[in-house]
């Protein structure tokens, strides 16, 4: 018999039910993907798998359906746990991907900080599928690495986005973000991603990249304050350093506890 110690924590707010959760499970061994799969599955949302190797941390996504290459909430989640509940002493975490490739997060104070290079960001002919599936004609369209992005000109239209997800499931690679100047803060946004099983991300790290991307270009500014307009709703702030973008945010421990495993 095995036990896993166990954490859920909801990344990118300072308070409990809201933001996203994650469910961190702290390894001390790498089991096989089938069996991490399964323990994902059983969770039913995205769980991060976090094993120590002395200078840094091996790490592996998953949804409740499939493993993936990167989450950004679930990272700050894993780095919550370790800076707070393993009381790492230093203020700088590596985590290293199963392709070799590292993620690095930092901790000043309360806000945690992941730093994470820019992809390129293109405008693109509107797909008149895409607006079919988001309901509303965006201003501009922009392609972001397997991403894309649709620009509004308000925040009450990012909020009046009805989206069709079997057609956004059919025509996405990743996932569709729609966008627009925020009231209060610089620049809202909600994130649909239904190629994986998950129709609206609750507040999503890794689409920061994009949006501070654009929003720095768009405002002149490189500091900006965000919030994605989801139910849970989240606040992220972006710090946008030419080829590489910071996105900041708090994280709350919810669940403690331990996984028993009969392998």
């Amino acid at each position: 018999m095995t036990e896993i110690r166990y954490f859920q924590v909801s990344a990118f707010t300072d308070k409990l039910f809201a933001g996203n959760p994650a469910a961190v499970c702290l390894l001390d061994i790498m089991y096989k993907t089938e069996v991490l799969e399964q323990i994902a599955s059983e969770n039913t949302l995205e769980t991060v798998f976090i094993l120590n190797k002395g200078l840094n941390y091996e790490i592996r996504w998953f949804t409740h359906k499939t493993e993936i290459e990167f989450s950004g909430h679930a990272t700050l989640a894993a780095a919550h746990v370790i800076f707070n509940e393993l009381k790492h002493k230093f203020s700088d975490l590596t985590f290293k991907k199963k392709d070799g490739s590292v993620v690095r997060v930092s901790k000043r104070g309360d806000l945690l900080t992941l730093d994470m290079p820019v992809q390129p960001l293109e405008e693109i002919r509107m797909p008149p599928v895409l607006i079919t599936a988001l309901g509303i004609m965006p201003l501009k369209v922009f392609s972001s690495g397997n991403d894309l992005m649709a620009v509004f000109e308000t925040e009450a239209e990012v909020l009046e986005v009805k989206p069709n997800f079997k057609l956004l499931g059919n025509i996405m690679i990743n996932g569709v973000i729609v966008t627009a100047p925020g009231n209060g803060c610089d620049f809202v946004s909600r994130y649909f991603f239904p190629t994986i099983s998950i129709n609206e991300d609750p507040v999503s790290g890794s689409p920061h990249i994009t949006l501070t991307q654009y929003w720095a270009a768009k405002l002149g500014r490189n500091e900006l304050f965000a919030r994605q307009l989801s139910e849970r709703g989240g606040k992220l702030l972006c710090r946008y350093k030419g080829s590489r973008v910071e996105v900041c945010g708090k994280a709350v421990t919810y669940i403690l506890g331990k996984i028993t495993l009969n392998i």
